[in-house]
């Protein structure tokens, strides 16, 4: 039995909440679930509250290494170079490779809690979460490497387009939207246009329709060659104002 007057030293970690005052609840791994009978005998010895004990598995995910004794000898060893390497999955190295914060809370959300010591997370979950959060906060920009002019005949003003902000944005959030002008001349990929055409290409070629994003569809009229009569230079084309046209291909543009 304990007398008061004692000297002892608590050495387990798991110990060091009993002299927290006001501590209504502890939180721990399944692996500490054996050492609840000395627990709760040292808290009942030394007439202390004895806080409810709620546990739950670790996190793993796959293709990381996620133990903390594990991870101290890739930094101490210098496999790796220090905890804010990227390569490893701590809130250092995350926020190196530009994970922010509300990602990772979403994941730990997304996951929940569960007592299953066998459960392996997925790394595409956190990569969803990830994608999710730059989706709402990165900017975005439509662009074409390889561009092509489209002069298009038919179109005699400026139309306002509704654009998504990124590729699976919710349609009832006006949030998610911004404005791009449609004009008459826009540009699209070298490679979705082919002068000759085939039964299986889908993509723009003369006498055949596109679907050009976020806009109308747009059928080849006329091509322009460059001075060796080989190159393409620029492509004119009508848009079906009432879309009724149904491509099978869509077309990035730059406008």
């Amino acid at each position: 039995m304990l007398q008061p007057n004692s000297l002892w030293k608590a050495r387990n970690q798991f110990f060091q909440g009993l002299f927290c005052e006001n501590t209504k609840y502890m939180l721990c791994t399944l692996e500490f679930e054996t050492r609840h009978a000395s627990y709760y005998w040292l808290l009942d010895a030394l007439s202390l509250y004895q806080p409810y004990v709620w546990e739950y598995s670790r996190l793993n995910v796959t293709n990381t290494v996620m133990s903390k004794r594990k991870l101290n000898r890739l930094v101490t060893e210098k496999w790796v170079n220090g905890w804010d390497d990227p390569r490893l999955m701590t809130l250092a190295g995350l926020r190196r490779r530009g994970v922010t914060a509300t990602a990772i809370n979403a994941f730990i959300r997304g996951i929940g809690i569960t007592r299953s010591d066998n459960s392996m997370i997925r790394l595409d979950r956190l990569e969803y979460h990830i994608r999710e959060e730059l989706n709402r906060t990165a900017a975005c920009t439509m662009v074409v490497l390889h561009p092509l002019k489209v002069v298009i005949t038919n179109l005699e003003s400026v139309i306002d387009l509704d654009a998504k902000k990124w590729p699976d944005a919710q349609t009832d959030d006006a949030s998610s939207f911004y404005k791009v002008p449609f004009t008459n001349v826009v540009y699209i990929e070298r490679s979705d246009f082919r002068v000759k055409d085939s039964k299986d290409y889908y993509g723009l070629a003369p006498g055949k329709s596109v679907l050009l994003r976020y806009a109308f569809p747009i059928k080849c009229k006329e091509v322009i060659y460059g001075e060796d009569n080989e190159s393409v230079v620029e492509i004119r084309a009508e848009y079906d104002p009432s879309k009724k046209t149904k491509p099978k291909v869509l077309a990035n543009q730059f406008i």
